[in-house]
């Protein structure tokens, strides 16, 4: 995919009527799409991103540890024997997520004292912003969302790691109903692949719904494969 330098510059990226809202489930993050959706938002060709919790977690998790090429038919009871887990045909170890959770508490807890002595509201956007400044990596999409100024939002940023994160910090810190998304008591909801995947698509709709109308619509699909 090239652009020309005209393509390039923000001008002409401004003059684009059409407003361009980006929107994936977590597989897509864990894939090599990833590194397109990357290329898009780096390169201003979208307006909006909208995700899943997944979505976010994966893009971060990559840029703190190597990913691995397996297989599908892998068996997971074995994998799971090694300390890996399996996506597909990727091959991620569990010390990714413990790298992840090392890396993400202490900004939790920064953004807990911001949110006590500077009375900031942190919404699922701008925790997400305050992610992609913080992880400062260019293989990073919610780091160029950040840098280009993109809002990502999330439907449900705390149906994952983050939620879990999110809990163990507030029984640490008694966090309370910090982000925007929970409850003055925190309720975990696990949610199946399908309804995720339906919250995603309703945030979408729903918005232009209150708009009137979709001038264009390309809706995409992954169906999971069989194990």
């Amino acid at each position: 995919m090239r652009l020309s330098e005209e393509e390039r510059e923000p001008a002409n990226r401004d003059s684009v009527r059409c407003k361009v809202l980006l929107g994936f489930t977590s597989d897509l993050t864990s894939s090599g799409i990833r590194d397109i959706i990357r290329f898009l938002v780096q390169h201003r060709m979208v307006d909006v991103v909208v995700t899943t919790a997944g979505g976010v977690e994966e893009d971060l998790v990559k840029c703190l540890a190597p990913t691995y090429r397996g297989e599908f038919s892998l068996p997971g009871a074995v994998l799971s024997s090694k300390g890996l887990n399996r996506i597909g045909n990727l091959l991620v170890p569990n010390g990714n997520n413990c790298k992840f959770e090392d890396w993400i508490i202490p900004i939790f807890d920064q953004m807990l004292d911001e949110q006590n002595s500077q009375n900031v509201l942190w919404t699922p956007s701008k925790v997400i912003a305050r992610l992609g400044k913080e992880i400062n990596n260019e293989s990073s999409y919610l780091y160029w969302a950040y840098k280009n100024n993109i809002p990502v939002y999330c439907p449900s940023l705390t149906d994952g790691s983050l939620g879990v994160i999110q809990a163990l910090v507030q029984m640490k810190q008694c966090l309370g109903g910090n982000f925007e998304v929970l409850p003055r008591q925190l309720r975990c909801t696990v949610m199946q692949p399908l309804l995720s995947r339906c919250s995603l698509l309703k945030h979408l709709l729903r918005r232009d719904l209150l708009k009137e109308a979709l001038e264009y619509m390309i809706l995409g699909w992954s169906l999971p494969r069989p194990i």
